[in-house]
């Protein structure tokens, strides 16, 4: 098979080790005195996410070419949920998504001391940026990108008003004019002056400068009497505060004039508005030397636990300089941002807005939580009380500062003994060589590399091929028919075999290998540390075609900061579905506006239910809409529904292509959401770049789940290979190894047990994974899978019932009737029985129309009601 362009990550070419110990009253500046002779070249670490490698590679050719005594080592972060703690101790640099946390600020070096060098400027960055990425008094990093937040308004309805549009340099003069102006809140769908993202968020820029000028509670209440006059009377809304209803539908509704947003949450989340819209910055108020407009960062660090702080900073500063097309946001570098393409992509109107909101930019946020004055502001709109009885009696800026814990295990660099560098093991001449495909989405990428130059140097008559994405060309193809073609081993669901997804060849040969030839020559132990029932599902025709890796269940997550925040105790391991719900209960009883659990389907299984709506019988395939156990399942959630303990997901159905599915995304991400199922990877989280900056908690599923061979992760070895031999060795050699680099829970007792495995996947998780194994109940049968039009009839059914109250048996009785007549259309088609949906899915799709005129397919929805 021919060699495919990879990633090229030497990660076996770290030299710098670094030792973490206590030291107690140490002076951090000691730091600078280990800087080895820069006379010699130095090596240092960078952490960067998978996706963006190839745009740091070019970066870091520009700058090893103008500083040669300085070589940057890149290494590639698979985008799960990062241990800071654990990264700070393995590389020297990183770029966070965000800004530095006070919990985190220990774990990276003060810049201060480096900024004198004389080839930095902090006039080379916007006003006040560097303020974003500092940590009480310490310059924890240097600002990459930026992202203002502006208020976005509807022209449609200052049209409508026959009102000029707000323009950068507006005061709040202008900004209560236009709520008065704008605002209608008697009728049935009232039309709002302005939405707010929390009680006073617009006015937190404001405050800052208030307590800064030592006003006393009184006269802050005062100065800002006139926003909670216009919260109480509805003029300015905050959804879960004084109004129902979540700001993206009410934009999308046309009910409000203005709200606070950023340019990546617009577009992810308010796709395909039918009006235009506008931007501009945060009224001002004139000699606010704090800033006006909030606006996130993105700063880069450099670990405490460097040895090469100043060959760190060198390239810490040509990253700040070099930021256009790394990062998410505007370039925090006043000469970057000509360059960017998010800059380039605006409009002349927008530019402006956001040049006024950047060069006015408040990082007060990152120093000093707000969430007390918040709190105050809420509770004086809803009740009715004056805020400054409401208001903390030691306000002040000090007492709102975040708390910088006194961390004294800091991490502090001993240089050791300086192992001499191993070279990057080459391909012999007549080493046979194979392409293992390491997806992110089942390995850990950095690991996998890692072990693949260990395997090359260990067996040099073998060579082991890493590659970590599919081409271009993986386009209208399935996963594993694009592995199998181009690759020569893989890892692959367990129910590439049990579904008969491997076809036959002219020969009569599988597209993958059997394995038993290979397990032959090892003898009768190499499978003994593996469940029998994981190995007879990979078998056909009594041979073994794939070797079980892992296993990947579902997780209960948690928003642990809000879960703390209410006064909540964490999940126990051995907790049930009762104990899942009376959580998820008192969550949403305990704060407004928070529902105690947010499901990412509507599949039974995460109301942690076996009840299905499909079932086989004599190998057709029936509709079971009515069964008892639906039944049982929906007067369960119907309570839970009506008290917001669960949020309705709607995935849209037959009636929209979106569904409410960025509203869904929106409660995890702004963290109104406590709990929701997901897999190992997180693949249906918010990525932390997306969501507000919380740490999130995992437990085990709380009763018993079942699984199938489509839940297994295999070994495969494609029959396009010319050298099977390399990737049965390889696999060999991954099986051996506790810390293989599969995600999932192990399926080798070996490993599970291993203390080794336990330390990489942390001591939490490797609990949870164990006992989660001992709950899973397997299942031999692939679950059948439901596909449209009856999964779309699923979602309108419970819609229907939970979310309109509709009643259920009515609403049942439909979906049934449609279901098994299009099934019976089918069958009078010709397709009895069960087969791949590819080959039944264009006549489900014309029998759902014969039997409902109103229907509509999924890609039929994306040009009538997306």
């Amino acid at each position: 098979m021919t060699m495919k362009s990879r990633i090229k990550l030497n990660l076996i070419s770290i030299i710098l080790t670094i030792v973490l110990f206590i030291l107690s009253g140490c002076n951090s500046n000691d730091t600078y005195h280990n800087q080895v002779n820069t006379s010699q070249q130095v090596t240092i670490t960078f952490a960067a996410t998978t996706g963006s490698v190839p745009q740091y590679e070019e970066l870091i050719t520009t700058f090893e070419s103008q500083h040669p005594d300085i070589q940057v080592e890149l290494l590639a972060m698979d985008g799960e949920e990062l241990d800071y703690e654990r990264l700070a101790s393995q590389v020297d640099t990183l770029v966070l998504g965000s800004a530095v946390s006070a919990e985190n600020s220990y774990l990276f070096l003060d810049l201060t001391p480096l900024m004198s060098n004389e080839d930095f400027s902090p006039n080379d960055f916007r006003p006040n940026a560097l303020q974003g990425c500092q940590s009480g008094d310490k310059q924890a990093g240097l600002p990459i990108s930026l992202s203002p937040s502006l208020v976005f308004y509807n022209k449609n309805i200052f049209d409508q008003h026959n009102l000029p549009y707000p323009q950068p340099g507006w005061d709040w003069d202008a900004f209560n004019n236009i709520v008065q102006a704008v605002s209608s809140v008697n009728g049935t769908e009232p039309v709002y002056g302005f939405l707010d993202i929390s009680a006073g968020f617009i006015l937190r820029p404001e405050t800052h400068a208030l307590l800064s000028a030592n006003k006393t509670p009184a006269e802050v209440g005062t100065a800002i009497q006139w926003y909670l006059e216009l919260a109480r009377s509805g003029e300015i809304a905050i959804p879960g505060v004084n109004a129902e209803g979540k700001t993206n539908d009410l934009v999308r509704g046309n009910q409000a004039a203005m709200w606070v947003g950023t340019l990546s949450g617009f577009s992810y989340d308010l796709q395909g508005l039918d009006f235009e819209t506008g931007i501009v910055p945060f009224p001002s108020l004139t000699g606010n030397a704090f800033g006006s407009d909030p606006v996130s960062v993105s700063c880069a660090v450099v670990s405490a636990g460097t040895g090469y702080p100043e060959a760190s900073w060198t390239w810490l500063n040509f990253l700040s300089r070099n930021s256009v097309g790394i990062s998410s946001g505007f370039p925090a570098n006043l000469t970057a941002i000509e360059d960017s393409p998010e800059w380039v992509s605006q409009t002349p109107e927008r530019q402006t807005a956001i040049l006024e909101a950047l060069q006015r930019g408040w990082y007060g946020w990152v120093k000093y939580d707000f969430t007390p004055i918040a709190q105050a502001f809420q509770k004086s709109i809803q009740s009715g009380q004056r805020l400054v009885e409401l208001l903390p009696s030691n306000l002040s800026l000090q007492a709102l500062e975040r708390e910088i814990p006194d961390v004294r295990n800091s991490p502090q660099a001993v240089i050791a003994q300086e192992p001499t560098p191993l070279p990057k093991a080459e391909k012999a001449e007549d080493a046979l060589s194979a392409v293992y495909f390491a997806g992110p989405g089942l390995h850990d990428i950095k690991t996998v590399q890692t072990l693949a130059e260990e395997f090359n140097r260990a067996n040099p008559e073998y060579y082991i091929e890493i590659e970590t994405e599919r081409g271009l060309d993986f386009v209208n193809i399935m996963s594993y028919e694009y592995d199998i073609k181009n690759f020569d081993c893989f890892v692959s669901s367990g129910s590439l075999i049990s579904n008969n997804y491997v076809n036959l060849d002219q020969n009569g040969d599988y597209s993958v290998y059997s394995l038993d030839p290979f397990l032959d020559n090892e003898g009768n132990t190499f499978l003994d540390d593996i469940d029998p029932i994981f190995l007879d599902n990979l078998r056909t025709n009594g041979s073994l075609y794939g070797l079980p890796v892992s296993i990947n269940p579902l997780f209960v997550y948690y928003n642990a900061d809000l879960l703390k925040e209410l006064g909540l105790v964490p999940p126990d391991l051995d907790w049930t579905v009762e104990d899942f719900w009376a959580l998820a209960q008192q969550a949403a009883l305990k704060k407004e506006g928070v529902y105690g659990y947010v499901p990412y389907l509507d599949w039974p299984n995460y109301f942690f239910s076996d009840a299905i709506y499909m079932k086989i019988e004599n190998q057709t395939v029936k509709a079971d809409y009515e069964n008892p156990q639906l039944v049982d399942l929906l007067n369960q959630l119907i309570p839970l529904v009506k008290n917001k303990t669960i949020f309705v997901y709607d995935s849209g159905g037959t009636r929209s292509a979106m569904g409410n599915y960025m509203l869904r995304d929106e409660l995890i991400r702004f963290e109104n959401g406590l709990l929701w199922l997901d897999g190992i990877g997180m693949s249906s989280t918010p990525p932390a770049r997306d969501r507000n900056d919380f740490e999130i908690g995992i437990s085990v599923y709380p009763t018993q789940q079942g699984v199938d061979p489509s839940d297994i992760s295999a070994f495969f070895i494609s029959r396009n290979t010319e050298n099977p031999q390399v990737c049965w060795e390889w696999f060999k050699f991954l099986s051996q190894q506790p810390n293989n680099g599969f995600k999932g829970i192990p399926l080798k007792p070996s490993i599970l047990d291993s203390e080794n495995w336990a330390a990489a996947v942390g001591e939490v998780r490797s609990a949870v994974y164990r006992a989660t194994l001992s709950k899973l109940r397997f299942s031999s049968e692939v679950s059948i899978f439901t596909p449209m039009p009856f999964s779309q009839w699923w979602t309108d059914a419970i819609v229907a019932i939970l979310q309109d109250g509709r009643d259920m048996n009515t609403v049942l009785k439909e979906t049934q009737y449609k279901a098994q007549a299009t099934l019976d259309c089918m069958q009078s088609a010709g397709y009895p029985a069960v087969l791949p949906y590819e080959e039944t899915y264009e006549t489900a799709i014309a029998c759902a129309h014969e039997v409902d005129p109103d229907y509509y397919s999924m890609s039929e929805l994306w040009s009538v009601n997306p």
